[in-house]
């Protein structure tokens, strides 16, 4: 059982949201996971990325798409 005052429970969250905060692509393999991080980081880009994603379906193309519209958003702010 996780105690979520603990020092090994507040060191993880931490180190977990330093690595969310200074990521330029996040990436997961659900969308009920990555559902997450646009409310706790909301200028964090994410993408889903599953194990059966394919470079036919889209995969790496999706990826970079996705990238250079995030990167024409913050040049447009």
């Amino acid at each position: 059982m996780l105690n979520s005052t603990g020092v090994v429970y507040r060191l993880s969250a931490w180190l977990e949201a330093f690595c969310y905060r200074h990521a330029f692509l996040i990436t997961g393999q659900s969308k009920s996971i990555l559902a997450f991080i646009p409310e706790r980081f909301l200028d964090r880009l994410a993408v889903n990325l599953d194990n059966n994603v394919t470079i036919s379906q889209g995969g790496v193309p999706l990826v970079i798409a996705t990238i250079r519209r995030f990167l024409e958003a913050q040049r447009n702010n």
